[in-house]
């Protein structure tokens, strides 16, 4: 039984969404043991933010100074193991329970389950309210139908974790770190360990989906990257053979999923599914470009941002 969970985020120029979350949690009905962030940007005001907070919440401020989504996992993973946490819960920087019992209802998951990671879904919400088309645009469909469901994957995103899969599966792997898909490659590595993932049913967080982030073409990176990040992590897992023989599976399999959106699309002149099938598509097209080691650095640090400099 989980009793001290320690939330972990990790944050890069997003002070005034990271407020929020950290505001959500501190109204939680089961308040985390700790809250752990990890800031990795050169400057930013998250000292100021956490300031805000320090009566309702115990909080550990990081700062990692090499850029990159695995770099800054990593620096909260070395923090929690230094603690005595017995669970950590990841949720991004721009995200927020969507209620006060968001932590409760992981924890009694993880008590009902005896599974060792616990996860839910995350729901979109626009930044522009005029485009609520983009609610079911990036996330189309939810993990898992029922609670307690066992599900096959989790994310970085609303996820609970026991203190053993980290002591047992270690740190994230830094070849992902510009690129993205390092949670993807910790989950099946999770897997191949015999770790049980069930699904929390009323654990749900929101996401906040940007306006920079609501046109097509956004959506065609995200599924190019994903798909070549899926590429990437099979070649690490299988090798280069059996990836070949496999890619056109993975690849046909989304390419048919991206037709059964489409489709439903211009059934139900949904412009929001039209976007899914559009990132389904592209990460099959992704798949394929995986297998001849291209990849897109989605976190790839810009000159402005650089903390070489």
């Amino acid at each position: 039984m989980v009793s001290k969970p320690a939330i972990c985020i990790t944050t890069y120029q997003r002070e005034a969404q990271l407020a929020t979350l950290l505001s959500s949690l501190s109204t939680q009905s089961v308040k985390p043991y700790q809250v752990i962030i990890t800031d990795n940007a050169a400057s930013s005001s998250v000292a100021t933010v956490v300031k805000r907070f320090a009566d309702s919440l115990a909080i550990t401020l990081c700062h990692e100074q090499q850029q990159g989504v695995v770099h800054a996992r990593n620096k909260c993973l070395e923090s929690f193991l230094s603690s005595d946490a017995d669970a950590l819960v990841w949720i991004d920087d721009d995200e927020w329970p969507q209620h006060d019992d968001w932590l409760a209802n992981l924890l009694k998951t993880q008590v009902q389950t005896h599974a060792d990671i616990v996860c839910s879904d995350v729901l979109s919400t626009p930044e522009d309210p005029s485009k609520q088309f983009l609610v079911h645009a990036l996330y189309p469909r939810p993990m898992a139908q029922s609670q307690g469901e066992e599900v096959r994957f989790f994310y970085t995103n609303n996820t609970l974790i026991t203190r053993r899969v980290i002591e047992q599966v270690g740190m994230f792997d830094l070849r992902f770190n510009q690129t993205g898909s390092e949670d993807y490659d910790y989950c099946l590595r999770t897997k191949q360990l015999g770790f049980k993932i069930a699904y929390a049913q009323d654990a749900k967080v929101i996401e906040l989906h940007p306006e920079s982030r609501s046109h097509l073409g956004w959506f065609a990176l995200r599924g190019i990257r994903l798909g070549q990040g899926a590429t990437r992590v099979m070649l690490k897992q299988h090798g280069l053979l059996k990836s070949i023989l496999l890619t056109p599976i993975y690849s046909g399999y989304r390419f048919l999923d991206a037709c059964r959106l489409a489709f439903k699309a211009l059934c139900c002149a949904d412009k929001g599914l039209g976007f899914a099938a559009t990132l389904r598509f592209c990460s099959s097209f992704g798949t394929v470009l995986g297998l001849f080691g291209m990849k897109y650095a989605e976190y790839k640090p810009s000159e402005k941002t650089s903390l070489s400099e």
